[in-house]
């Protein structure tokens, strides 16, 4: 909760500044907007340009520190915090997609650079790879969504996917479009079609490594049998993996049974609705309020698909919420709106969690909307992923009297909250929203906001300026799309890796299609960062300020100090025969052949990347380090 308002001493005068917490609900698409960017650009654009980099590819460091430089443009306060005027947020918009715009072609640059130096000896120069790049720094066998183009002049009539020991990749067919024509660009840039047949499919791929790549090999099938379907149903709109079983009800919520445990959670995801009188800084409940939920609600279910790797269903509540407030705010109208909610609820083998993707367009004006989660554990605190760290925050509401501004029920978090005790718990993942309400009611409730609705009230002046009449951007009027999940658990949030599992749910694997090229250097796997043990997190990868060498930053959020060992690139140094842009060109882009080059030294520097300490390193290039508890620890490899 908020502290008591801060007095600040002006001569013998003092002034009140109060903590505006609730721009953390504020026009809920700047938040993942920014989410989207930073991930873009952290996760994937400038580690991906480091490996390729290692590899012989030139650093773009102009294109990375333009994108850095349009995002950090939108992290001044009003900007991120949503609490301007509707201009403000159409530059905010401009500068998220040049950032976007910019990274993506750097991410793209680097992933073609990587996936042609991969060593294809064997192959025949008409096969076709699959090269599949985890962000994520640890190791991951996963469920992956993939978009496949089959050449039509194979004439086959089915495919099968293989890993580089031949082993079968096992995957299910959710669609196909056939045919359908493909534009190539060749090295001249001269437009050429490929006639093929595209497939939406789900792989199950084992063992991807961290940080790194794994190639598999898709082989033309003739004469095939179609096989028995397998898939994930269990009965009437229920579905089950290796870990969960999810029933949908009547209403629309889900009633999921941890298999492990046998625990069962009941009305997983109803919405609660509520007035809202307030502003960008402030949330105010009307006088007279009403709370709307869809528990009493009729939706409708049905089924997508189903198949052995994912089950997905869809969800409409046809639902309806007060209109507006009336009588100057004091009230919520009598009438009713349409509301409609549209959701996707999906199931995935491996995974631990059900995922909701959940669609609204939002017709209403003043009002507060979140998503719930009765979690019935018994606890006293709940637990937050903040910067670099987790924050334990007491569930109980603080006693009212004893502030000036009345607490915030609604509190920060970035990618997951957890509620939990030492026996279990429920983390509720998701992706880019940043506000969660912990409520202290018989089932232990936690809130996800997705959408608070207010009028543009700014107060420049000691008297209020309502823009609500010019503009209406602050209602949040429009398509809106949210992503989360609920993840039951054994233990802490801590024994359950609850970090590591928000860090699954948000790193998608990315998957690069090509043709095998003559001049490759790499192994058809590869991890560019190894950590020993998965028990510590990455959060960059990058270019040194000096530019004379490359960055590691890790970090632990753990209660415990924690011991492991790290490999950057196998050990070999970063290729130093760099190519222009035109010599580039006239080597196919060929990559420089590799140096074979050890690391001339390892340290560790302070944020700042000032020399602390030189660490020693073993001759495969493996180099121990001990973290302490909430400790932030970068390397610098020159």
């Amino acid at each position: 909760a908020p502290h008591k308002a801060a007095k600040i001493a002006i001569g013998s005068a003092y002034d009140v500044s109060a903590l505006f917490g609730w721009i953390l609900s504020a026009r809920t698409k700047v938040k993942q907007k920014n989410f989207e960017t930073e991930r873009l650009l952290t996760s994937y654009a400038e580690p991906m340009a480091i490996f390729a980099a290692l590899c012989g590819a030139v650093y773009p460091q102009e294109f990375i520190d333009k994108a850095y430089n349009y995002m950090l443009q939108n992290h001044g306060h009003d900007s991120i915090g949503a609490c301007g005027r509707d201009v403000v947020y159409n530059d905010v918009d401009y500068r998220f997609r040049q950032s976007q715009e910019i990274a993506t072609c750097v991410l793209e640059r680097a992933f073609m650079d990587l996936s042609g130096d991969i060593d294809f000896a064997g192959w025949d120069k008409n096969d076709m790879a699959l090269v599949m790049f985890n962000p994520a720094p640890f190791k991951r066998s996963m469920t992956v969504p993939c978009e496949l183009e089959i050449p039509l002049e194979w004439e086959c009539d089915s495919f099968e996917i293989v890993d580089a020991e031949g082993n079968v990749c096992p995957y299910q067919n959710i669609s196909s479009i056939n045919p359908m024509y493909q534009i190539v660009q060749d090295l001249a840039d001269a437009v050429d079609v490929l006639p093929v047949s595209r497939h939406t499919i789900r792989i199950f791929v084992k063992d991807i490594p961290s940080m790194g790549y794994k190639t598999l090999k898709v082989v033309p099938k003739y004469h095939t049998r179609a096989a028995t379907p397998i898939n994930m149903l269990c009965g009437i709109n229920t579905m089950e993996n290796e870990y969960l079983k999810v029933k949908i009800n009547s209403n629309g919520t889900l009633k999921v049974t941890e298999k492990e445990t046998g625990k069962e959670y009941d009305n997983i995801g109803y919405f609660k609705d509520t007035g809202e009188n307030g502003s960008p800084w402030e949330h105010k409940t009307p006088e007279i309020d009403e709370e709307y939920t869809t528990i009493n609600e009729q939706a409708i279910v049905s089924l997508v698909y189903s198949g052995e790797f994912e089950t997905k269903y869809r969800i409409v509540l046809n639902w309806a919420i007060p209109e507006n407030i009336v009588d100057g705010g004091k009230r919520r109208s009598s009438r009713l709106a349409p509301y409609r909610i549209e959701m996707l609820v999906t199931l995935r083998k491996g995974a631990r969690w059900v995922e909701f993707e959940t669609k609204i367009n939002n017709n209403v004006p003043n009002h507060y909307l979140q998503v719930s989660f009765p979690t019935d554990i018994d606890t006293e605190f709940v637990y937050a992923q903040g910067q670099f760290d987790v924050v334990k925050r007491p569930i109980a509401k603080p006693n009212y009297s004893l502030y000036d501004e009345i607490p915030m029920t609604e509190h920060p978090m970035n990618s997951f909250v957890d509620i939990c005790n030492k026996n279990e718990g429920v983390a509720v993942l998701n992706t880019g929203l940043k506000a969660y309400e912990a409520d202290n009611d018989y089932n232990h409730t936690v809130y996800l906001s997705l959408l608070r609705c207010f009028e543009l009230r700014i107060y420049v002046t000691p008297e209020e300026q309502n823009y609500s009449r010019i503009e209406n951007g602050s209602q949040s009027f429009g398509e809106h799309t949210f992503r989360y999940a609920f993840m039951p658990h054994k233990g802490d949030w801590e024994d359950a890796q609850v970090w590591k599992a928000a860090e699954d749910f948000n790193m998608e694997i990315l998957i690069g299609q090509t043709a095998p090229t003559e001049h490759g250097k790499n192994p058809l796997e590869k991890s560019f960062i190894e950590l020993e043990n998965e028990n510590l997190h990455i959060s960059a990868v990058k270019r040194s300020e000096d530019g004379l060498g490359c960055v590691v930053r890790l970090f632990n959020p753990s209660s415990e100090t924690v011991k492991n060992r790290i490999r950057f690139n196998g050990g070999i140094a970063e290729i130093s025969d760099k190519q222009s842009p035109i010599e580039r060109q006239v080597h196919s882009f060929e990559l420089p052949c590799t140096e074979n080059r050890k690391w001339a030294s390892v340290k560790k520097v302070t944020l700042e990347e000032l020399s602390e300490t030189e660490l020693s390193v073993d001759t495969n290039g493996w180099c121990d380090v001990e973290v302490t508890p909430k400790q932030i620890y970068t390397l610098k490899y020159e």
